[in-house]
């Protein structure tokens, strides 16, 4: 049986490709922001979001698809002017703004190779002028300060707070504050941004402790007890 389709040319092929990428990290750590990160693509004269495809890996790592003629029609009279945004839970915003066109002939005509036994090159149409594609992004996040609070007990007896205690956070030159009568204290300001940094904690009648303290990002308010052994 002879086959009923007639052979064909391979004609150009319209296909979703990474238009826009880059990366989105930790400020403190440098590895991908914790918990669920949000990259968002916007259009600057309207403030809505522009319609295009993306996705954002765990490491970090995000790329938004398209194919190209349908992502921006108009490339060759207008300027489009965009925005890539990045947003988590308990991070501020970090966001990198960026215009494409007008480009007389864009996209264009590539031949690339597919890797794949059998399968021949295949032409696309890919941008090649006007800084598109727009690769190696780079979004930074900080963490949001997180308050300090907490309350200084008798090692021998937990149920006793010690009052007038010291609390002094990045000893000796840091900030400090005073227990109150039951032994709670509260730092109006918030900590440092940092990984870890140590609280230094003195009372009369007491042996000074030093505590480190690994700050919580996730919750505003860290809350700390800390026991002080009678002298």
């Amino acid at each position: 049986m002879t086959n009923p389709w007639p052979k064909t040319v391979r004609s150009i092929t319209l296909a979703s490709q990474a238009i826009i990428s880059g990366s989105v990290q930790d400020g403190l750590t440098g590895a991908a922001p914790l918990g669920h990160t949000a990259v968002r693509l916007l259009d600057r004269d309207t403030g809505e979001e522009y319609p295009m495809r993306g996705t954002v890996l765990a490491d970090g790592h995000f790329a938004f698809f398209a194919i190209p003629e349908r992502a921006f029609p108009q490339l060759v009279d207008r300027t489009y002017h965009l925005r890539v945004q990045a947003t988590a839970l308990r991070y501020s915003t970090d966001a990198f703004d960026f215009d494409i066109g007008p480009i007389v002939d864009q996209p264009t005509v590539v031949t690339v190779q597919v890797p794949t036994p059998g399968v021949p090159d295949l032409s696309v149409r890919l941008f090649t002028a006007g800084g598109l594609p727009q690769t190696g992004i780079s979004l930074t996040l900080d963490r949001v300060a997180v308050r300090l609070e907490g309350r200084v007990i008798v090692s021998t007896n937990p149920s006793l707070g010690v009052a007038n205690a010291t609390v002094q956070q990045d000893p000796p030159t840091g900030p400090s504050t005073t227990t109150g009568s039951d032994g709670s204290f509260a730092f109006v300001a918030p900590l440092p941004i940092a990984l870890s940094l140590q609280v230094r904690i003195s009372a009369a009648s007491f042996e000074n402790a030093i505590m480190t303290l690994e700050p919580d990002y996730t919750r505003p308010v860290n809350q700390v007890t800390i026991p002080l052994k009678p002298s």
